[in-house]
């Protein structure tokens, strides 16, 4: 019976240790999926330092060896050609540094050729050579003297490098004109300089991680070092929301101004501009009245939601707005925001895209977490087919539009239905859109902008000139007769230049000739 005890207690034991080793396998798996972002950052900062330190320790610290002061300096040409003439009596080598000690100066040597000026006596030669090696010595502070024997002439002593590759003859020729060599250990420098040379560019990459992950708001300086390295991946869309009234005097009727809006942790923060910008509706769309129509549907949704919800009906989650450059795509969209009165969010489908993987998908997720906060609203997304391209099987270097891509289709999926939140959308490619993003539930109405025609563009012009005095010889049905094919942009342009064309002339109003001149101009 003990045997048997025995036994159970050791496989209950191995038991236990095996549900621990399991449970602390599943904490380990879910701490990496929790932090895995900043794992993954750490590591990669790790290994950065680590390849910058490698670099770096293979090269060596700046030299601090210079000229030294009160001793001239010369080629090593002329100092070689010294050597072979014998006017050098001893020298001094250490490292690459070569310090002489010459028999004459060099200002005199050419012109002191007799034999009585180049001889000296031995005694004489070692009394200079003593006093020279001593100066050397003392790192060319001061020349050594006595009262017996007066100080050299300083000029005497020279000073040159010898070449990087080196001169193996340079030896032999210095003991064949009996010259006195002497030789000094290679200075080196500080211990603290080649560290130091080493750990700058550690300094350098830490400060600059300091600088970035530092938080801006010292109140919430608690904020984990992924929270701040994500912060990349924040929306850049501009808010405009309809100004209350205030004690400044108003300039207009109705306003709108640009706004920021930033969230971090669940709050969000909003950052206004000054630019303000008039209140855009459906008056000042004109030429398309089969698309606004389309549209005021989804106006009064936004006005009035009760009126669709009690009946079961569901607002129309996005409308993509397919059609040529300049046909009035965005100030649709506008006018959609405007009528209904509530907040509109403007971004280029280009913005979400960046160099880094992962950042396009967190803008997506920020901006339709700021639409959901601030809902009823308008997002408009405008060139959406930069992001919004067919994906294909191959292997190519888009996985960040493809995630970007994703994410859009999971946040047009995501939305509550009671949230009023629409998304619009403008393309004139939609030939290569993903037949994802084109199904019902997403962009559930595909609204084509076309050209205007002859009404139409007379339309326009009215709404364009509506500021702008005319001459009573100018027709609008006439100029919309001579513009056709253009856009409404193309006749805002029109527009302008002509006003443009009667500022250059000084004339109280825009004639005909000035819009045949602005025609001419833009066609």
């Amino acid at each position: 019976m003990d045997g048997k005890g025995g036994r159970q207690a050791k496989y209950m034991a191995r038991w236990r240790r095996y549900t621990d080793m399991r449970s602390n396998g599943r904490n380990v798996l879910t701490f990496l999926k929790t932090h895995k972002q900043a794992i993954f950052t750490s590591v990669l900062l790790v290994m950065i330092s680590g390849l910058i330190f490698g670099v770096v320790s293979q090269l060596h610290a700046p030299s601090t060896n210079t000229s030294p002061s009160g001793v001239t300096v010369i080629s090593y040409s002329t100092f070689l050609g010294q050597v072979k003439s014998g006017n050098v009596e001893a020298v001094t080598l250490q490292g690459n540094d070569i310090s002489g000690l010459l028999m004459t100066p060099l200002s005199q040597h050419q012109t002191m050729m007799a034999p009585q000026a180049a001889t000296a006596s031995a005694r004489k030669l070692t009394a200079d050579f003593v006093a020279w090696s001593r100066y050397v010595g003392s790192g060319y502070s001061s020349w050594p003297s006595t009262s017996t024997s007066p100080p050299i002439d300083p000029t005497r002593a020279v000073f040159t490098h010898l070449p990087g590759s080196g001169d193996a003859n340079l030896m032999p020729m210095l003991l064949s004109r009996n010259v006195i060599v002497n030789t000094l250990p290679v200075a080196q420098p500080p211990i603290w300089m080649g560290l130091l040379w080493r750990f700058i560019p550690l300094l350098f990459l830490g400060l600059i991680l300091l600088l970035i992950l530092a938080p801006k708001n010292p109140m919430r300086s608690n904020r984990s070092m992924d929270d701040r390295v994500t912060q990349l991946g924040k929306s850049r869309a501009r808010r405009f929301d309809r100004t209350t009234e205030t004690k400044q005097p108003r300039v207009g009727p109705d306003k709108f101004t640009s706004t920021h809006s930033v969230k971090s942790n669940g709050v969000s923060s909003t950052k206004n501009h000054t630019i303000l910008e008039p209140q855009v509706t459906f008056e000042d769309v004109a030429g398309i009245d089969e698309v606004r129509s389309e549209l005021v549907e989804i106006v009064q949704f936004l006005r009035s939601p009760e009126r669709y919800n009690r009946l079961g009906a569901r607002i129309p989650r996005g409308a993509l707005l397919v059609g040529p450059p300049g046909t009035g795509k965005t100030l649709l969209a506008k006018a959609v925001a405007g009528e209904a009165g509530v907040p509109f969010f403007s971004m280029s489908a280009s913005e979400f895209v960046e160099m880094f993987v992962g950042v396009g998908a967190s803008r997506v997720r920020d901006l339709f977490n700021q639409a959901r906060q601030s809902a009823p609203c308008v997002v408009f997304i405008d060139e959406i087919d930069a992001v919004g391209r067919k994906r294909t099987m191959r292997v190519s270097g888009n996985d960040e539009r493809d995630q970007t891509l994703n994410q859009l289709l999971v946040e047009l999926d995501g939305f509550d239905g009671h949230k009023a939140v629409v998304v619009l959308a403008a393309t004139n490619r939609v030939d290569i859109l993903d037949k994802a993003l084109l199904r019902p539930g997403r962009f559930d109405r595909h609204i084509t902008v076309s050209h205007p025609d002859r009404v139409g563009r007379e339309a326009i012009l009215k709404v364009h000139t509506r500021f702008t005095p005319l001459h009573e010889e100018v027709s609008l049905e006439r100029l919309s007769r001579l513009t056709t094919g253009m856009t409404g942009a193309d006749l805002a342009n029109l527009v302008n230049e002509a006003a443009l064309c009667a500022a250059r002339q000084n004339l109280e109003y825009i004639t005909h000739d000035c819009f045949e001149d602005a025609l001419a101009r833009v066609q």
